[in-house]
């Protein structure tokens, strides 16, 4: 399944899928040493990545990715950016716990999406 399928957009996540705690799949990108078939792998994963965050995070978690892990930002330099709040940032990258459940945050949100196209980042790093 790719980005190119209708059907990649219509992903329903599984309750188990958001309840795992898993790797940070834009972390994941930037690990490793590099070998060829890892440099091909990241490149297609970043390509992925990129038409994930800009179509299916939110406005202000797609800016907050993009400015902390493309650009390379620490969380308090991507608040003062935005004229938001360091825990306003975490909290949109990591989500918040209620009850003993992760609820929300971008990673969450890219990795239930990204299990779901069937993307493994163990290729990746």
């Amino acid at each position: 399944m790719s980005p190119e399928d209708a059907s990649f957009w219509e992903i329903s996540v599984p309750p188990e899928a958001l309840e795992a705690r898993a790797y940070d799949p834009i972390s994941a990108l930037f690990a490793g040493e590099e070998s060829e078939s890892r440099k091909a792998a990241r490149s297609e994963a970043v390509a992925l990545l990129r038409v994930v965050i800009s179509n299916r995070l939110t406005e202000r978690q797609r800016q907050i990715v993009e400015l902390h892990y493309l650009e390379g930002l620490s969380q308090q330099e991507v608040a003062t950016r935005l004229g938001i709040s360091q825990q306003t940032v975490s909290r949109q990258l990591f989500g918040v716990l209620r009850a003993g459940n992760r609820v929300g945050g971008a990673l969450k949100r890219l990795r239930a999406i990204l299990e779901e196209a069937g993307v493994d980042p163990a290729t990746w790093i």
